[in-house]
């Protein structure tokens, strides 16, 4: 895959969605700008909609559930854990800490890597949480591996976000019974290898953005846009909601870490 505006320059990038574009131009006809800028993420809207309502209901065990988490997903935002207006920078195009629905407003369309991600995410989640719950079963596993090599050319920035919410299933159950969680131990080994090779194959050994550095979303989204105001306020509010969501979703079972760390949407770069 080469950059289409410099002659002989790689792209070193998650690149999935642009093949799948590509295929559909070819077999509809339609010229590729259009499915890019008008066409193509509605379907993918739409089919990202009914997997999230499978996704909950098969947490949850209810169907309200999937109602609710469909609708809370796209529509509900977040409250301003913030005393003062943060930059449009990241306002507008979802680099902030904080969800007020930039990314379902404009990410959608802008950053087609973060939509075609999103899709193939929840299906992966749909699996992982039977392997979490059925340990012992081959053919899952291979379907979890095939699936997150499909995310991972997708939006690799996602694994990350798959990964620590592994670890947490990991330390919960640890913590829990005095035991490992082998089938979350194997679903972790599985998304550090799709990892590894996203970092050296799809970018060329280049970090695209992929680093370990904690709290920076909450240090640039928010302290770096107002640093007089008191640096003290600023990350309570933030943690207060996803403290609350994940200890709503415990009774689901062994699953609900993992599945709370990873729904969340990865950065779009």
């Amino acid at each position: 895959m080469m950059v289409p505006w410099i002659t002989g320059e790689p792209l070193w990038y998650h690149w999935f969605v642009y093949p799948e574009i590509a295929a559909s131009s070819w077999v509809t006809g339609i010229e590729p700008q259009v499915l890019l800028l008008r066409l193509s993420m509605l379907p993918m809207l739409m089919a990202f909609a009914v997997l999230v309502a499978v996704l909950a209901r098969k947490v949850t065990g209810g169907w309200w559930s999937g109602v609710a988490a469909s609708a809370l997903t796209l529509f509900v935002l977040s409250p301003n854990p913030y005393q003062w207006v943060t930059g449009e920078f990241y306002t507008n195009l979802a680099f902030s800490a904080l969800e007020d629905g930039s990314s379902l407003r404009l990410t959608v369309w802008s950053g087609p890597t973060q939509t075609f991600g999103a899709l193939l995410m929840v299906p992966l989640m749909i699996v992982l949480i039977d392997r979490l719950r059925e340990r012992r079963d081959g053919r899952g596993w291979a379907l979890f591996a095939v699936l997150l090599a499909g995310v991972m050319g997708a939006k690799a920035t996602y694994l990350p976000l798959l990964g620590c919410g592994l670890l947490l299933a990991v330390g919960a159950e640890l913590l829990r019974h005095r035991t490992l969680h082998r089938g979350a131990l194997t679903g972790l080994g599985i998304t550090a290898a799709g990892l590894v090779f996203s970092q050296v194959v799809l970018f060329g050994g280049t970090s695209q953005g992929t680093a370990f550095k904690p709290l920076t979303t909450l240090i640039t989204g928010g302290w770096a846009a107002a640093p007089a105001m008191p640096r003290a306020r600023s990350p309570a509010g933030c943690s207060c909601c996803s403290c609350c969501c994940c200890a709503a979703g415990r009774a689901s079972g062994p699953a609900w870490p993992a599945c709370c760390a990873a729904a969340c949407r990865s950065p779009p770069w």
